[in-house]
């Protein structure tokens, strides 16, 4: 509805008159509030009385503004039909005048237009658009006004007039006791609301705790279970035969890092003379770079024992000098060389390869016993179990933190303080 039809607002009867005059100013009173949820229903009736008592107050206001606006109006019209009580005045400065009277007319219209529509909105929001938009008319009509008042005085100090009433009645609106009530009674409503929901999150909170501590308790029983019947296979039969293959598994590995290292230190004191060697002997380059990177590789995949023969041809090349190597060095390699004989390598070899054909042996015995496929399973139950208690306890953590920061009590406590403050009553809360 359109503010334009308060015009013929009636006053409201004598008795609710009474009614705002008994409520706003009724004695102390002590309400003992047993339930939050009593609290809210109980302060929404007072609300909803409150509420009416603001409605009074507004829809009269809203009268008084539309009937001073209407003389506003006629002021608007008298200004615009005023005569020049000198009409000799030079055209220029007719001209000037009409030109200011135009503009502090239209100005003054389109603040009317504009609180009108305002007028429909709540107190709250009429108030903050109605400072905004006296003030931006202020500024803009300051030197218009200024310019009026050597023309038609008068006229203009009437427009002046009305708009200085229309802003006292505003201004004893904002300062109305039933009005902040109302502002502050919605105020209250949005905590009323916004402490519901934190209960309710918190109850929901506090019952998923609960539900988490209980199947933390569950996953750890069966933690123990698993570890029961992890020490029991441990103390078997099978377990001693697969603990005694681990062992023979672990040692044979042994052997084999053993053979590998010697190997590599067989060679190594080799890898100049290789080098120098390789730089000639073009067909046997790839071998040499392959036993001087990877020996015991090398080796493995060298059936015909290449390499014994071109060991042989580097010591003959040391011996007449077409390998450059100082003396005590060069007959150290030739030493060397000599003492890795095919025999040798080949033991090397067949001794490798009969501890790697052992090592599968073993972890194949190993890995399809019955009981080491049953202790992979029981161990990968257990790490689970522990990874999802982890993840409880972080999630508890997390919700009992939350918990912590829902501070129900000074919610509470708030909203009591302003409920006490706009109803002068205090309230006890149990």
């Amino acid at each position: 509805m359109h503010w334009a039809n308060y015009l013929n607002f009636q006053t409201e009867s004598n008795g609710m008159l009474d009614f705002m005059k008994g409520f706003f100013s009724r004695k102390k009173e002590v309400m003992e509030i047993t339930k939050v949820n009593d609290l809210s229903k109980w302060f929404g009736e007072e609300a909803t009385n409150i509420d009416e008592a603001a409605g009074i107050r507004l829809r009269k206001f809203r009268e008084d503004m539309l009937a001073n606006m209407k003389k506003i109006k006629e002021s608007v019209k008298q200004l615009e039909e005023a005569r020049l009580q000198n009409p000799k005045i030079p055209v220029r400065e007719k001209q000037f005048m009409e030109g200011n009277r135009k503009i502090y007319t239209q100005k003054t219209m389109q603040l009317i237009v504009h609180i009108e529509g305002i007028l429909e909105h709540n107190a709250t929001v009429f108030l903050s658009m109605y400072r905004d938009s006296v003030d931006d008319f202020a500024k803009s009509t300051a030197r218009a006004y200024s310019i009026l008042q050597n023309f038609f005085s008068n006229e203009a100090r009437g427009i002046a007039r009305s708009i200085r009433e229309m802003d006292m009645k505003t201004k004893e609106l904002a300062n109305d006791s039933a009005i902040r009530n109302s502002s502050a009674a919605r105020d209250i409503i949005r905590q009323l609301s916004a402490m519901a929901s934190a209960a309710e999150r918190l109850g929901q909170m506090q019952a998923e705790i609960f539900k988490l501590k209980a199947e933390k308790s569950a996953v750890a029983e069966e933690i123990d279970s698993v570890r029961k019947i992890q020490n029991e296979l441990l103390s078997s039969k099978e377990y001693s035969e697969i603990s005694e293959m681990t062992k023979l598994k672990e040692k044979t590995e042994e052997s084999i890092r053993r053979i590998r290292s010697l190997v590599y230190d067989l060679f190594s004191p080799l890898e100049r003379p290789l080098r120098k060697y390789k730089r000639v002997a073009l067909e046997d380059d790839r071998l040499i770079e392959h036993y001087i990177t990877e020996p015991m590789g090398c080796l493995l995949s060298d059936y015909n024992f290449r390499i014994t023969d071109i060991l042989g041809r580097i010591r003959d090349g040391i011996n007449k000098g077409n390998i450059g190597l100082k003396d005590k060095q060069a007959n150290k390699i030739v030493a060397h060389i000599e003492s890795l004989s095919r025999e040798r390598l080949d033991g090397l070899v067949s001794e490798y390869r009969q501890k790697s054909d052992e090592k599968v042996k073993l972890t194949r015995d190993i890995e399809s016993h019955n009981l080491g496929m049953k202790m992979g399973e029981l161990k990968d139950r257990e790490e689970g179990g522990m990874e999802k208690i982890q993840s409880i306890e972080s999630r508890i953590s997390f919700l009992e933190n939350e918990a912590k920061e829902t501070d129900i009590s000074s919610m509470r406590k708030r909203i009591k303080e302003d409920i006490e403050k706009i109803l002068g009553l205090r309230i006890e809360l149990s």
